[in-house]
């Protein structure tokens, strides 16, 4: 069973960043393989949850083996070609106002979620958006191993995410299909906006507001 620390005791470390816009989503520099960005105890044999920026020389390969699972859980348009796969990776990791981050536990990658502000993303033509507004995609191998860590990790990722004040909602899309996902966003805060069609996919719609995720954490 995991154990988590109350949300004043998580655990924020070391940060190098550039004077990108949105602070949460600055690219860090100084260091081949960066530090941690958050760390949380699972109190599971004293493992930890990690949150650190992906690093395309050591995860590609796992994304690639990831591809071919069946298990495999997306809400964006993740194409089977690792050429286009590293471009994607890439794209985030060169430009300003995109993250692309990556859960650990034991040094193996669990998650990956990116963050980027929602005007790079279609449903900034759809629904009323504000500054501070931000899209999450991810890439969840929804296993019976893993499965039980991801509510932990994504509060992890959210309370990183929420550390920032500029920060002040974050939206996710979800396909309808992924029943047991839409039950675990809407666990850790995630409210339902509107239900929509994107490439031939139905996606169910929902936000959390900064201010919301705070005063439930205090």
């Amino acid at each position: 069973m995991n154990v988590i620390l109350p949300y004043p005791n998580r655990r924020i470390v070391g940060i190098w960043k550039t004077n990108h816009m949105h602070q949460a989503l600055q690219k860090l520099q100084g260091f081949k393989n960066h530090p941690p960005l958050a760390v949380q105890r699972t109190g599971e044999n004293d493992h930890s949850l990690i949150l650190r920026p992906v690093n395309l020389n050591q995860d590609l390969e796992f994304f690639f083996i990831w591809m071919e699972d069946p298990d495999l859980q997306v809400n964006w348009g993740l194409r089977e070609n690792s050429q286009r796969l590293a471009k994607h990776y890439q794209l985030f990791l060169e430009s300003e106002n995109r993250q692309s981050f990556l859960i650990e536990k034991s040094e193996q990658p669990l998650f990956q979620f990116d963050i980027f502000l929602i005007h790079f993303h279609e449903l900034y033509f759809r629904i009323p958006t504000t500054t501070g507004d931000c899209i999450l995609n991810y890439i969840i191998l929804y296993k019976n191993e893993t499965k039980h860590d991801l509510k932990n990790a994504l509060l992890l990722q959210l309370d990183y995410f929420f550390s920032y004040p500029e920060c002040r909602r974050l939206w996710i899309p979800v396909p309808e299909d992924q029943e047991a996902l839409i039950k675990v966003f809407a666990e850790t805060g995630f409210i339902y906006k509107a239900s929509y069609t994107a490439r031939q996919q139905r996606y169910v719609l929902f936000y959390l507001k900064r201010a919301d995720y705070i005063s439930k954490k205090t």
